[in-house]
């Protein structure tokens, strides 16, 4: 993984697909920090992607399906 520091920016490139998770979990901890974030907080809050699915197919697949009902899910409360 290659990082590229900016101002305001996190860059991170991953070697496979395998590793897209783990790369956008590390590059968001460092942009969180980078931004003002407390250590204490970004350590706190900070769960690794990993924890819901190693599989970017998966997440991608779970996303999709999310989106897909949310506006089903949730009633308009200012019907028109």
């Amino acid at each position: 993984m290659q990082r590229r520091r900016e101002p305001g920016n996190e860059h991170a490139e991953a070697a496979s697909k395998e590793g897209v998770l783990k790369a956008l979990d590390t590059s968001a901890a460092a942009l969180r920090a980078r931004l003002g974030e407390s250590l204490v907080s970004v350590q706190k809050f900070d769960v690794p992607m990993e924890a819901t699915t190693p599989s970017l197919d998966a997440l991608k697949a779970y996303s999709m399906g999310v989106a897909a009902a949310a506006p089903r899910a949730i009633p308009n409360p200012f019907p028109t």
